[in-house]
């Protein structure tokens, strides 16, 4: 299993609204890339401030498959359309979740 994780910090100017928009589009992805296994998409609780906004975690069998995700059309149009315009930055780790790590290229 490779699993893939991303933070997101919003600009101030970002509304609850694409926020919000935001985190539902995430949550269809599973719907439309069949490589993901695992995927879980979260919003700070908002008890302390400079937190990211919100959480994604997601799993894929292989590396291959997160290659799959991470170049999909769809995935790639909800970063254009909804990741960038409110972003102020943005964190990501990827890791294998088993003893088996293959050679990266």
């Amino acid at each position: 299993m490779f699993r893939h994780v991303f933070l997101l910090t919003v600009q101030p100017s970002a509304s609850p609204a694409e926020i919000e928009r935001l985190i539902t589009e995430l949550r269809a992805l599973p719907e439309r890339i069949s490589e993901i296994r695992r995927y879980e998409v979260v919003p700070d609780a908002g008890f302390q401030d400079g937190n990211a906004a919100l959480m994604l975690i997601a799993d894929f069998d292989s590396f291959g498959d997160y290659e799959t995700y991470r170049d999909h059309p769809e995935h790639l149009g909800l970063i254009a359309e909804c990741v960038k315009p409110i972003s102020a930055g943005f964190s990501r780790l990827q890791f294998h979740l088993d003893d088996e790590r293959p050679q990266l290229p």
